[in-house]
Formats: C-alpha cells, structure tokens, sequence
C-alpha cells in the first residue's frame, strides 16, 4: 500500500498535502471537521481520508500532519483508481540528484507574496460526496468531476508549512536532499534546505549574510514589550562571530498585516509569553553597536513560526556548521 502523502479535499476542490491541509486551517479556510472529509486522490476514486492533526497549532502537535485512512480496516479503491499510477508518475519527474522519499522529494515552493485569493477565498463545497454515496468506497465518479485530482508539488506560503518540511528532512538527515523554491513575484531562487535554514549559534554574521533573506532561528523568549502594543523575541544563543544579543521585535503594523491575525497572535505570540521555545523568523540581519536583528519580512505573521520539537535539541548543533 503506497504512503498517503496527498488528499483531494472537496472544500477547495484541489489536491494537497498533509501540511497544506493544516495551513489552510490556520488561515481559517478549512475547519476542524474538514479533516474527515479528504477522499483518495485517485480520479475516480472515493476512498475516504482523515488528515490527522490537521486541526492542531504547531506547539500542539505531537508529529507534523499527515493522512491515513479513515477507515483504518477497509482501504479498497475504485477498480480504475490511478492513484498508484500518479505517484510513480510524480517521482518519475524529479532529478535523480534529489530523489528521496516522495514525503521530501516533491517540488516545493514556497510564495513570499500570498497568493491573493487566500485573502478572500471562496469555499464551494463539492457535490461529489452526496450523503448516500459517501460511504461507498468503491463506486466510479465521472472523470470531469475530478479533473482537479491531478498530484502536483506542494507550494506554500506560511514559515511553519515550511519548518515542517525541515523537522522531517532533519529527522532523516536529508536537509541537502530537499531543494525548495522561494517564489518572489518577479523571479525566484532554489536552496536547499540546510542552507536556507540557518541556527544563529552555528553561523557567523558575514556581509553577504546581511544582504540575505533566511529563515534564523533558535532557542529564544517572547515577552510583551512595555506597553503591550507589541513583543520582544529575544533568542538564549548569539552568532558565532558576536557575543551581542540577538532580537527580533514584532509590533502592531506586523500583527495586521497578517490574514486571520487574531487567532495567529493568540498561537504564535500571546500563549506563548514567557515561554522558552524555538523560534523561526524569515527575514534578514541587522546589527548594531549594542545587539543584532533579525528583522521579519516579509512584514507579517506568516513569516514566524515556533517549535518545541526534541528533534532541535539533539540534532541543530550539528546543521550549519559549515558556512555557505
């Protein structure tokens, strides 16, 4: 039985990834009874899939999203499913310098623009699941329903869709395996993963790093700065090359400019106050006389994600500690 690494999900009649499925419900696009409602990515096939810890912040959960079918006994697909067929045609397309597990080898993207329609998207709901049929795991749906089903790389546009990927590459020791493309809206750069990731302990602060976008992170704080309008991320390690502290400062206009901000600060920020966790931050260094910077940006929420994941204990202190 192959992996269930994608879901075809009614709501948004498109075809995803486990983690995908999870930004959509941190976005409030998906909600938590959503997660029942993935069927097999087959074009006309109805197996029924639960996307587990869809509906689960990142502090939440235990492992990183994932699909498995609902019912755990009964797996049978339409007799035309191409599901399989799909799969082999996916890992056929990648570059053998990169193949590696199809979990980590799709194509990923990664949009520092979110793409518009996220902002106002609109939900209609596909009649392909009639209540009288929705059980039936083995009947055949007409091929234009389904034209959508179609398993393409995963491309997202939240910072912690992307740690995900980076949590399960380093687990597999594959950081040098999985390229991801940051989209801009005018062109776009691929890197690997251990060289986009960078643990402020394990690089030093050169002149072509400040110039750069990266995603820093590390062991840090967040605490309300004085007046509550806003809060201090003030990480527990320095860069290689500087004993100064290193700060990341999030305030009102960040919290804003951020879709669905409200719920965001709650899980991001507020629950977490005072709290000692990993933090990741896309965007570039500053340093100053007295500490250094790392600024977001782009200038939202969708750019910060937080960990307590045991795998960044054990393992960070080894990755980056060769300077690219």
């Amino acid at each position: 039985m192959v992996k269930i690494d994608f879901a075809y999900c009614p709501k948004i009649a498109d075809c995803i990834d486990a983690v995908k499925a999870n930004e959509l419900w941190l976005d409030g696009i998906l909600n938590d009874s959503d997660k029942r409602k993935f069927v097999c990515p087959g074009k006309t096939c109805s197996a029924q899939i639960t996307c587990a810890n869809m509906d689960k912040t990142k502090i939440e959960q235990v492992r990183a999203p994932y699909f498995v079918f609902t019912k755990r006994n009964k797996t049978i697909h339409a007799p035309k499913c191409d599901f399989e067929e799909q799969v082999e045609l996916l890992r056929e397309k990648q570059d053998s310098e990169t193949r590696i597990s199809q979990e980590n080898c799709d194509q990923i993207s990664f949009r520092m623009n979110r793409p518009e329609d996220t902002k106002t998207m609109k939900l209609s709901i596909s009649s392909d699941l009639s209540n009288e049929d929705k059980n039936d795991d083995n009947r055949e749906l007409p091929e234009a329903e389904y034209a959508k089903r179609q398993i393409t790389h995963s491309n997202y546009y939240l910072l912690s869709s992307l740690v995900d990927k980076y949590l399960i590459a380093l687990k597999e020791d594959k950081l040098d395996s999985v390229r991801v493309l940051i989209e801009y809206p005018e062109k776009g750069y691929t890197y690997k993963l251990s060289t986009l990731f960078k643990r402020i302990h394990n690089i030093g602060i050169t002149k072509d790093l400040k110039g750069k976008t990266k995603i820093f992170y590390g062991k840090a704080f967040i605490n309300y700065n004085r007046d509550k309008t806003g809060y201090w991320i003030s990480f527990q390690e320095s860069f290689k090359t500087s004993k100064k502290k290193v700060l990341c400062f999030i305030n009102a206009e960040t919290i804003k400019n951020t879709v669905n901000y409200q719920f965001k600060e709650r899980n991001l920020l507020k629950n977490n106050v005072d709290r000692e966790l990993y933090v990741f931050i896309m965007g570039k260094v500053k340093e100053t006389e007295t500490s250094v910077y790392i600024n977001i940006d782009p200038n939202n929420l969708d750019m910060m994600a937080v960990s307590i994941d045991d795998i960044l204990l054990t393992k960070s202190f080894e990755v980056n500690s060769i300077e690219d």
